[in-house]
């Protein structure tokens, strides 16, 4: 019997374990293909649509943001931390393009 108790401890230890490790390597690639998501959207050209624009969009997205701010430097850094986050970002520097 005491056999018995200790395989069901050592079962359940392990079944904690591979959940707890199939969740981190999950994770991992989400970040990895968001980053992946981000490096893409950089080099993509949507100036027919706005001169400004820059899309970055993730598989998945948890919602869709639109960031419109007149310094690249702040849209650049909103784009980076929401695209990690798991959004999909289209940024512009204008009113008007948005």
């Amino acid at each position: 019997m005491a056999l018995f108790i200790l395989a069901v401890i050592i079962f359940i230890i392990a079944d904690i374990l591979i959940r707890f490790i199939i969740k981190r390597v999950q994770e991992k690639k989400a970040v990895a293909d968001r980053e992946k998501a981000l490096e893409v959207s950089l080099n993509l050209d949507f100036s027919n649509e706005a001169k400004t624009l820059k899309r970055a969009e993730v598989e998945n997205p948890k919602a869709k943001i639109l960031c419109v701010d007149d310094e690249e430097v702040i849209l650049d850094s909103f784009r980076k931390i929401l695209v990690l986050d798991g959004y999909s970002v289209d940024t512009v520097e204008t009113g008007q393009e948005a």
